[in-house]
């Protein structure tokens, strides 16, 4: 997450949702002796990549609402981001085979191993829905419970559009500046099952309903 006493602002990271680029653009306005970022060398408490508003997930280090004074928590603006869910879900499986070394993180390791240990996206997202292990729909994949106590929600799809209604004056990077070679997938351009596409369906429901996504991709088998 990215906190700023300087501008104001707490923002969340999700999963594959453009984080580099957004912080490459927050960063700008940002204090390095005051405030924390999670790529920054002067980590604390603060620190950690993904976290959610009010401490709401078993991953998160922390209760940032807690860490903070009410009044502050108040006062500060909360962002987040969304992204269709169906192009997230694709895209969050491709990436990790785009990564040239294993994650070093215990959580992310996991994920990591899991996930190559997977010969396609339709057997991984099988193999999601019988082990329940990690509480991957529950935790990792859950765009709602980022957003829950937030101000603002970024949509991928729309990105600088919403961006700049918070930040009139900022302009986030593509991808290929903040992030090189990083990985994403456009949002016409994923495949599925039906299987897996009925699955994300009753998962990320929240977010289809809210956001007006549909699947977009295409049904393959």
């Amino acid at each position: 997450m990215l906190y700023s006493k300087k501008s104001n602002f707490a923002f969340f990271l999700c999963h594959s949702n453009a984080n580099h680029s957004i912080c490459m653009a927050l960063h700008t306005i940002m204090d390095k002796k005051t405030d924390i970022s999670w790529d920054w060398l002067n980590k604390s408490n603060y620190g950690f990549k993904h976290v959610s508003p009010g401490g709401y997930l078993e991953t998160d280090d922390f209760n940032f609402k807690n860490m903070i004074s009410s009044e502050e928590w108040k006062k500060i603006s909360k962002i987040t981001t969304v992204r269709n869910p169906w192009s997230r879900m694709y895209d969050f499986y491709t990436w990790h085979f785009t990564m040239k070394k294993s994650p070093y993180k215990k959580i992310e390791k996991i994920i990591y191993d899991y996930t190559l240990s997977k010969p396609s996206f339709d057997e991984w997202i099988k193999n999601l829905e019988i082990d329940r292990s990690l509480k991957w729909w529950d935790q990792i994949f859950n765009q709602k419970v980022y957003r829950k106590d937030c101000n603002f929600v970024l949509r991928y799809e729309n990105l600088n559009e919403d961006f700049k209604k918070i930040f009139p004056n900022l302009k986030i990077p593509s991808s290929n500046v903040s992030h090189p070679n990083q990985w994403f997938v456009d949002d016409d351009k994923y495949q599925m099952n039906e299987y897996s596409m009925n699955l994300i369906k009753k998962y990320c429901y929240d977010d289809i309903v809210e956001f007006d996504y549909v699947y977009e991709g295409k049904i393959i088998g």
